[in-house]
């Protein structure tokens, strides 16, 4: 992580610690589209306790600080919760993430000068179905893939003989 990373990650986890909340400017494009390159998030104040699948969080981790999804929460032998995340434009999860090295929960993101809620709908069933969302993303991904190599050779001039014909 670069010295920039830890100081960054040091003045939030600090100010999160106190109970304030924290606006910063994202950078990437792992989390297209509900989060794009360039907004401001809002991140809160987050006990592991209360994270749930689909919540974004702000995690330090060895890369440095990233901000990604829920996609799986698993229950340590010594009760600790441990956080499976991944970028929603990701194909694969990040390494999993432990209770301490939680930051935060982004809350929302600013957008054409609106609070956006990040918040999930639907109670259980919202989340289920973000859930179900996460896990069937890659393999839709890789269909989309494999289509689009194959496109060329399912164009319909390749599918259907022509013949030509010509008048004299």
């Amino acid at each position: 992580m670069s010295a920039h990373s830890q100081v960054f990650s040091a003045v939030v986890q600090s100010l999160l610690d106190e109970g304030l909340s924290v606006r910063f400017r994202a950078s990437g494009r792992s989390m297209l589209p509900a989060l794009r390159d360039g907004e401001c998030l809002i991140v809160a104040p987050a006990r592991a306790v209360d994270v749930d699948i689909g919540d974004v969080l702000l995690c330090d981790t060895r890369r440095g600080p990233i901000a990604h999804r829920v996609s799986s929460i698993e229950r340590l032998a010594d009760g600790e919760r441990r956080f499976m995340l991944r970028g929603d434009a990701s194909l694969e999860g990040d390494a999993p993430v432990a209770s301490r090295q939680v930051s935060g929960k982004i809350v929302s993101v600013e957008r054409d000068g609106r609070a956006v809620s990040l918040a999930i709908r639907g109670g259980r069933l919202g989340r289920l179905a973000v859930k179900a969302a996460l896990e069937v993303r890659p393999g839709l991904v890789a269909a989309m893939r494999t289509l689009k190599t194959w496109r060329p050779w399912l164009a319909p001039s390749r599918l259907v003989p022509t013949t030509t014909a010509s008048r004299t």
